[in-house]
């Protein structure tokens, strides 16, 4: 019942309104603010921003239930419409430039039009004369990227110089950037756009180092990502092999992972990665590398049906000689017992006919050729069963 009637108390409690003395001011005017409808006790901020970029701030505790402050624009202001922002209170209002505020011509050294990347840093410098003239101790300032007035240092005669470097979550386009001058009641502003796109995230392989690897083995991947300015981001990492993909965590500032070959990534792959962060900014690199080694890696992984394939083919080919051999060998025998036979025949046409030898040589040499015979005729019987 007490939130419902709080509830109830503050949408029936006016709104704070914020209040300006005029709508369009120059540059050098007073600008009178009054908030009414304050807690007094209440502690509360005033914001004015150029686009994006702070003008001022300014912080009190109410003592009533009204506010006033009085801000002096000055030649080091931006020109433009100004956004006054109070307790989700809004108002806008217009800065307008005068003759005294144009005085000095401000020309850009650096940066040029051209792209710029996320990250990216480089020197804001401009040159500031009049007439020709080099105008030297000027009050110089600008804006970071992040919206915060910075002073210009004078380098030499004309010149200005302050460093610049573009957050990490810059916005996409065309950026504006403003230059801003004031002395001894003189001034001048300047201005220039220049382009921003995404980061490039540079992605290093420190391993694998090598362009072959055995398969069988751990591919270890070692992954170092930065940004153009050197800084390490919190990215997500996509790695692949080919159709596989591979899981890689940041470890010691370096995305680390590791990847067994198997025999399916035989020959030539591709190890390719891919990075980017929650801004958009995105980097990617890739890596040729070719698994070796298939057939001693398939003889380890298949090696009990291998040797058992070896053995039955032993086995088929010991018989099969076996029986080549057999077929030889009974040939050979066959070849032996026809000469033995031929020369029992002669021996017996020499003793019986021609009467050239003696009974005696005759029966010797007869002998000696029948025991030949045997013995053929014993291994005949053996190759034969």
């Amino acid at each position: 019942m007490k939130q419902v009637l709080l509830i109830m108390l503050l949408m029936l409690s006016p709104a704070i309104a914020i209040k300006t003395n005029a709508d369009s001011y120059n540059k050098g005017d007073l600008i009178t603010i009054n908030v009414n409808n304050l807690s007094p006790l209440n502690h509360y901020k005033l914001i004015c921003l150029s686009d994006y970029d702070e003008v001022f701030s300014h912080e009190f505790t109410a003592i009533n239930d009204s506010y006033t402050y009085i801000y002096n624009i000055s030649l080091i202001d931006p020109s433009g419409d100004w956004k006054l922002i109070f307790n989700n209170e809004t108002k806008i209002i217009t800065i307008n430039q005068t003759r005294d505020s144009t005085h000095y011509l401000i020309s850009f050294i650096s940066p040029v039009n051209k792209d710029y990347e996320r990250t990216e840093s480089f020197n804001l410098r401009v040159n500031i004369t009049s007439a020709g003239e080099s105008i030297s101790n000027a009050t110089v300032q600008s804006f970071t990227p992040d919206g915060r007035r910075v002073n210009l240092t004078w380098i030499r005669e004309s010149v200005y110089s302050t460093p610049y470097e573009l957050g990490v979550n810059e916005s996409i386009g065309i950026k504006t950037i403003k230059v801003m001058a004031g002395k001894e009641g003189y001034g001048g502003e300047g201005v220039i756009n220049i382009t921003i796109i995404p980061a490039r995230i540079d992605l290093s392989i420190i391993q694998p180092e090598l362009g072959s690897y055995d398969i069988g083995s751990k591919l270890i991947i070692k992954l170092l990502a930065t940004y153009p300015n050197s800084s390490i981001p919190q990215i997500g990492v996509n790695a692949s092999y080919g159709s596989k993909q591979i899981n890689l965590k940041l470890t010691k500032g370096y995305y680390t992972g590791e990847y067994t070959l198997t025999s399916e990534d035989n020959g030539l792959k591709t190890l390719a990665i891919n990075a980017s962060d929650s801004f958009g900014n995105t980097g990617f690199i890739s890596k040729k590398i070719t698994g070796r080694g298939l057939l001693i890696y398939y003889l380890i992984s298949n090696i009990y049906y291998i040797i058992s394939g070896l053995i039955g083919a032993g086995v088929v080919f010991y018989y099969s000689r076996r029986k080549v051999v057999k077929s030889l060998d009974l040939n050979s025998l066959k070849k032996k017992e026809a000469q033995l036979l031929r020369k029992k025949k002669g021996l017996q046409a020499d003793y019986y006919i021609k009467q050239s030898i003696s009974r005696s040589i005759f029966d010797d040499e007869v002998s000696k050729v029948d025991e030949q015979l045997n013995i053929i005729k014993l291994k005949l019987r053996n190759l034969k069963k």
